[in-house]
């Protein structure tokens, strides 16, 4: 197997990403859709949680069937008493306690009955990646990076095989993110731009290889072959 190229990353290419994110209008209408939300219902109210969770869902695909019972779960998460201050010490612990939503003996009811996901909604899961978006856009979007699986991967383009923390935690991928700021001084650029840099190299990546899991705006913007995609790959404009 040939070795694995790592590349660098500069501040230069973090605020292309930022750059880029606001040329692409559905990428933008979304999260500026959910902090809208997070500003005319705050708070963590059952209800709220429950809108904010079925909005988190259906807006970036998180593949959560049982919305209901996931946001009366993350309602009762955010109830307790080691979440009532929220800092960066209990953030990870967060993300970690709102993904494991538990498996019912049996569905809570008609709201979560499909009968296609039925039998999937009884196996255990962790969903890191709601978990961290519901928390980026309705807790703290500075003090959550979103998991993401392009992230995810993006991550892998630019940390040794030595140096990755290759765990599947929460935890775990923020050790990488801070590595990745120890190893290329990014200490300076903040975890939304951070987080829109690597999803959009983990997109790119995936496009190259002609994976089906780029959507349409995107496809279309890298096809385009944009002067700031070479930046955002380390080139310059």
């Amino acid at each position: 197997m040939p070795r694995r190229q790592i590349s660098g990353i500069s501040l230069a290419q973090i605020e292309i990403a930022r750059q880029m994110h606001g040329g692409l209008a559905l990428w933008r209408t979304t999260e500026n859709a959910l902090l809208t939300l997070s500003e005319c219902y705050p708070g963590h109210s059952l209800g709220a949680c429950l809108v904010k969770a079925a909005a988190v869902n259906a807006l970036y695909s998180t593949y959560v069937l049982a919305i209901t019972r996931m946001g009366k779960h993350v309602h009762n998460v955010l109830q307790q008493e080691r979440f009532r201050k929220i800092t960066l010490a209990n953030s990870i612990e967060l993300v970690e306690a709102i993904a494991d939503l538990t498996p019912p003996a049996q569905l809570d009811n008609a709201a979560d009955l499909n009968t296609s996901s039925a039998p999937d909604q009884q196996r255990k899961r962790q969903f890191r990646s709601f978990a961290s978006k519901f928390c980026a856009f309705f807790v703290d979007r500075n003090l959550f990076p979103i998991y993401d699986d392009a992230a995810r991967e993006a991550i892998k383009l630019h940390l040794s095989s030595r140096d990755l923390d290759k765990s599947t935690t929460y935890g775990g991928f923020v050790k990488n993110l801070h590595r990745l700021r120890d190893r290329y001084a990014l200490h300076s650029s903040d975890c939304v731009d951070l987080d829109r840099y690597l999803w959009l190299r983990g997109m790119y990546d995936r496009y190259e290889r002609g994976d089906a899991r780029v959507n349409r705006e995107l496809r279309e913007y890298f096809a385009g072959e944009p002067r700031e995609l070479a930046a955002l790959l380390g080139g310059s404009l």
